[in-house]
This record gives C-alpha cells, structure tokens and sequence, in this order.
C-alpha cells in the first residue's frame, strides 16, 4: 500500500468512512498525510468540531461541511474547496464567515438569521433556507440555482430570475405567490402545500410533481392547462375536485377529505400509486387496471368489492372495517 501513488491513495481513502480514515492515517507518514474532504456524510458530533480544529491540514482540502447548531465554527473562508455547506440553526456561521467561499454548489442554512446576502455564490445550484435572514435582496443576482426550499420565508416574495429552476418548495406561510414564480418555465418539481398565495399555475407546462396538500389556493382553475403531472399530492385539499385531465398521471395522494372522487379519477388509466386512506369519495377502482399499490386504510369508501378486479402487488387495509 505505501508503494502506491499518492494521489491513488487519495482516490481510495475519500471513499473510506470516517472513522476508517482515521484509523488509516494512524498506519504511516504517508498516510498521516492524506486529506479529509469530507465531514458531512458520516454523523460526527458537531460540537467536538471548532474552527482551531478546522485550520489543520488535515482538512485543508475540505468539501462538504455540517455545523448545524454548532457555535464554535465562525470563520470557513479559508476552506477553498468547499462545495456543500449545513450550517442551519444555531450555528456560527455568518455572511462574513462565508464571504470569500465561491466554489458552494450545496447550502443548507434553514433557521440562520446570520446568513442574508448569499449573492457572491454564483456557483451555488442548491439552497435550502426556510426561516433564515435571507430576503429577496440577498439573492437577486443568483442565476444558476436548480433546487429552492423556502419554506416559511415570507421575505423571499420574487424568484422570477431563477430561469434553471426545476424545484422549488414555497410550503406553508411562503412570500411567494403567482406573481413570484410567473416566469419560471422550466419548473419540474413544485411543492406549495399550505401556500394559499399560489393560485394558478397553468403556464408551468413541464411540471411533472406537485404537492398542493390542505388548505391552498391551487383549485381545479389553478391546474387546468396541466397534462404532463406524473405524481399528485392532494391530500386534505378540498378545492381540488377535477383532475381528470390528468392523463399522464401515475401517482397520486388523496388522503383524508380531499374533494377528489370516483368521477374525477374515471379517467386516469395510468394510475400505479394510489393513497386514499380515509378519503371516503372513492369508492370503486376497478377501472384502474395499472394500479399496483393501494392504501385505502381508516375510515376509507374503498370496499373489497371495490378492488375486486385489480391485481394489485400491494394493498394496505389498516383500520378500513371492510376489510376486517
């Protein structure tokens, strides 16, 4: 082994876990010398890392970083290398400890009121920061991110610049509404469950997933022009009755009292995913031949009579008395 290459050493120890790295590097000099690139992967007490611990060359060639709710570690900007950083909750870090990091790809800094203006990362592809400082201001000239999550966050209200978007999460009590999203063509993955701002959404022509569960503003107006939804997540949503345009639809969530019925799901011959425990409007599925998986559990309107023609692969019939 102390004959091989170091950089094949390299290549082999940053597929090690954690602990066998260290370890590994306690068996030679050579060895002693290799870095660790990553802190994120393998659970380590956050609290035992600081930043004197980080300034060792041991991580100087770092790239993935968790220091959620750890104050101790103030100051990365030295971590060149750096591509995917948590640091939500109480952690240390700041705009200041992050102003010199231009390699992030990853940030994940949900409920960090010290982080505000991110816009220096231009690199930056996915952000997570429900609840954190970052406002519509400390983003606005971000044009490369793929993946949003902004739950709560009520001072992010426009993203209409983020054109490479394809997922964004603006659940519950979001800023952002229809005017916020108007121009984001190229949206795939939509989760706006709770957000009653979000009321129509028909010019998101390439949207493939869209969770609208309970009380929101999507209705059947609001999806209308939409035929390419692969997977529906409606459950509690009294406003969503007619989804039978829905043609390509192959998964979808109707749990509890959700106003989707058996009329509404007639047409929807490529359903394989169907929940609707304790949805008592549906009724009889037999028509639904490609179905594979079935949760019709509590108080649903789901009979055996009701699946008697479908070979399902698996039926989940918790607490469903007709079943019993």
């Amino acid at each position: 082994m102390q004959h091989l290459p170091t950089c094949l050493l390299q290549y082999m120890f940053d597929f090690m876990p954690f602990t066998d790295q260290i370890a590994f590097r306690k068996t030679c000099k050579k060895h002693y010398n290799l870095y660790i690139k990553d802190l994120c992967s393998t659970y380590i007490d956050p609290l035992k890392l600081n930043d004197n611990i980080l300034t060792q060359n041991t991580y100087a060639k770092l790239e993935a970083l968790y220091c959620s709710d750890n104050p101790n570690i103030t100051n990365i900007n030295y971590l060149q290398n750096l591509k995917t950083l948590y640091c939500y909750g109480n952690s240390g870090i700041s705009d200041y400890s992050i102003n010199k990091l231009t390699n992030l790809t990853t940030l994940v800094c949900y409920k960090n009121i010290k982080i505000t203006n991110i816009n220096h990362l231009q690199k930056l592809k996915i952000l997570k920061c429900g609840d954190s400082g970052i406002s519509d201001l400390g983003l606005n000239k971000l044009t490369n991110l793929t993946i949003l999550c902004c739950p709560s966050e009520k001072k992010i209200t426009n993203i209409n610049h983020l054109q490479k978007l394809k997922k964004l999460d603006c659940s519950d009590d979001s800023g952002i509404s229809d005017l916020g999203i108007n121009k984001l063509t190229n949206l795939k993955v939509l989760f706006c469950s709770y957000n009653k701002n979000i009321t129509n959404i028909n010019h998101l022509q390439k949207l493939k997933i869209l969770n609208c569960c309970g009380s929101n503003g999507i209705s059947d107006y609001g999806i209308s022009k939409l035929t390419n939804i692969k997977v529906l997540y409606c459950a509690y949503n009294e406003n969503l009755i007619n989804i039978s345009h829905l043609q390509k639809l192959e998964k979808l969530f109707c749990i509890g009292t959700s106003g989707i019925s058996d009329y509404n799901i007639k047409n929807l011959i490529n359903l394989k995913v169907l929940f609707c425990s304790y949805n008592k409007n549906i009724t009889d599925i037999n028509h639904l031949r490609k179905l594979e998986i079935l949760d019709c559990s509590g108080n649903s309107g789901i009979t055996p009579e009701g699946v008697k023609n479908l070979k399902l692969t698996k039926l989940y019939t918790k607490d469903n008395p007709s079943f019993c």
